[in-house]
């Protein structure tokens, strides 16, 4: 992750690490993730401002518009 080469594990933590901040401050209160010293915003950033990452939001955000509730 973050190394030298975009791997899998880039596309693992893009899509798992929002995720993970957002459940365990729903079930905790806090992001343990952001508690821990694990400040993975910039990254999900970084890796947000490539196509294929802009691609994989936009297709998210049109799905979820048309799905009901």
């Amino acid at each position: 992750m973050a190394g030298d080469t975009f791997t899998q594990a880039d596309c693992a933590a893009f899509a798992s690490l929002p995720v993970i901040g957002m459940a365990t401050k729903a079930v905790y209160g806090e992001d343990l993730l952001l508690a821990a010293g694990i400040d993975y915003k910039p990254y999900i950033k970084m890796i947000g401002e490539r196509p294929a990452a802009q691609k994989v939001l936009a297709d998210r955000k049109a799905f979820s518009a048309q799905t009901p509730a």
